[in-house]
């Protein structure tokens, strides 16, 4: 798709093509994943890729299974700890395709924080 965009004066046309601008096709937010995972949600865009997050709670060592199948098990994950939490410190302990699984770097039975991860969906 090509938009022509007109604008400056003088007659001066200029056109942006924005057939190669990425978009998102669907997104889902305020979800509750198997697992325990709460407030989680995702985005696909036109390209392929999602993106996919959500909160894991205190004390809840989940293995969360994906809203959305990933392609792959090379996609990026961000995992970062709740601001002010006493808690351990998250981290990802295992994933696959379908499913990721949070644990605790330091502190056993113990750990919140927010978890986001992005790569190319499954088809």
């Amino acid at each position: 798709m090509t938009a022509r965009i007109g604008y400056g004066g003088g007659g001066c046309q200029n056109s942006l093509d924005i057939a190669g601008v990425d978009y998102v096709v669907d997104h889902q937010e305020n979800m509750v994943f198997a697992g325990g995972t709460v407030n989680g949600w995702y985005r696909k865009w036109k390209s392929g890729v999602v993106e996919q997050g959500g909160y894991n709670p205190v004390e809840n060592y989940p293995v969360v299974t994906l809203p959305i199948t990933m392609a792959d098990t090379n996609y990026n994950m961000f995992i970062s700890k709740k601001t002010g939490s006493t808690q351990g410190i998250p981290r990802f302990d295992a994933w696959t395709v379908s499913t990721v699984s949070i644990g605790s770097a330091n502190v056993a039975n113990s750990c919140d924080g927010d978890w986001w991860i992005r790569g190319i969906m499954a088809m």
